[in-house]
């Protein structure tokens, strides 16, 4: 394929032919029902997704990887609402995040994160081969310093994008079994009050932590099964396209289970095919070469309807004080040191959040002391 011959990274300002190391990368939007529950799964079944009601409730999730997984950035993702209500007081979120009336990717913003990457890649000293699909927001790429993008042949992903070779599939497995799934389960077992809702900030919490579970191998062999590299090792072939098969049957076996688990809990029994469940969203249009109409509806200003209202069933957080949460932590701390093989990685990350909020407690007792201060009353 003549992509695959086009594919040059200029470094240290020599033209290397890349190999399958960590130059290469793959980046593809999919749409995600962050609020699909396995009840409403019939509702859906047999109908087009694409559009309308039912499918409001949706984000687009933008998905980049290198060829070794070894660096998989930081999912990118688009709502409905700049400032949902569950957005309030915060000001760290584990995605990057933006918003359009249709949750929709459009030029501009694939722009904006090319130069974001571009960026990265610089203070990195990387240079990097991108390759995307050919689709309207992707064809008018600003300039680049040490991104060369490349577009995949029209009407080809299917066969050759890793990302849609199972990479997207297990993510979405990930989120919707040890994510949502599990965490309604859990609010229907303890009888808390709307086990069932769940918001953006839900949503993106969660599509940071299923992305963080891909496993560099089933990426690795994703890029394989697309068979962009010359195999250098022979015989192998076999194996990998097992081992993909492997980790999607585990999402599909995680979800059956889950599911089983939702229908105790809550009382249900309905028809379940958890492979439709996995995919039912992948047709979801994440992106459109807009009309007139929906050029002037992005750009006129106006207020929030009733209907975006009602749409938006984000749940008012309280905040927590730096000192409750050290109090939350300590207790964290004294249940994790009773569990087996607990991780370096946990341990170091509880004592970082704990310093961070000491500094901060100490910091706001220590304000600029007022010239009134110093009289008495």
């Amino acid at each position: 394929m003549p992509l695959l011959g086009e594919i040059r990274a200029v470094e240290m300002g020599e033209e290397v032919l890349l190999e399958r190391e960590s130059f290469v990368r793959n980046a593809d939007e999919t749409g995600l029902f962050y609020q699909l529950m396995p009840d409403k799964t019939m509702a859906f079944k047999g109908e087009n997704c694409k559009g309308g009601k039912k499918s409001k409730q949706r984000l687009t999730v933008l998905l980049c990887a290198n060829s070794t997984g070894t660096d998989k950035l930081k999912p990118f993702v688009i709502g409905k609402y700049a400032k949902p209500r569950c957005f309030k007081n915060v000001t760290s979120l584990p995605v990057d995040y933006k918003a359009n009336k249709r949750a929709w990717m459009t030029e501009e913003i694939f722009n904006n994160w090319l130069l974001d990457v571009d960026k990265e890649m610089k203070r990195k000293k990387k240079k990097i081969a991108l390759l995307v699909d050919n689709c309207t927001p992707h064809n008018n790429p600003p300039s680049l310093k040490n991104i060369k993008l490349f577009c995949f042949p029209p009407n080809c992903t299917s066969i050759l994008q890793p990302l849609d070779l199972g990479i997207i599939k297990c993510f979405k497995g990930y989120y919707r079994r040890t994510r949502l799934i599990q965490n309604v389960v859990y609010n229907l077992d303890n009888k808390l009050p709307n086990p069932c809702a769940v918001d953006v900030k839900n949503a993106c919490d969660w599509i940071s932590g299923g992305w963080n579970s891909l496993t560099q191998s089933t990426i690795q062999n994703c890029w394989k099964k697309a068979s962009f590299f010359e195999d250098k090792s022979s015989g192998n072939a076999e194996t990998e396209l097992t081992e993909i098969t492997d980790e999607e049957e585990k999402c599909v076996a995680g979800l059956n289970s889950i599911v089983s688990d939702f229908q105790r809990s809550s009382n249900t029994s309905f028809l379940f095919n958890a492979d439709e469940f996995l995919n039912l969203d992948n047709d979801v249009l994440v992106f459109s070469g807009a009309s007139d109409e929906e050029i002037l509806a992005e750009v006129i200003p106006g207020d929030q309807s009733d209907e975006e209202e009602a749409a938006d069933c984000s749940q008012n957080r309280t905040q927590i004080s730096p000192e409750n949460a050290i109090l939350l932590i300590n207790t964290l701390q004294d249940f994790v040191a009773t569990l087996p093989n607990v991780t370096d990685v946990h341990l170091n990350s509880l004592d970082g959040l704990k310093s961070m909020c000491m500094e901060m407690a100490i910091a706001s007792k220590n304000k600029q002391t007022k010239l009134t201060d110093y009289f008495s009353k």
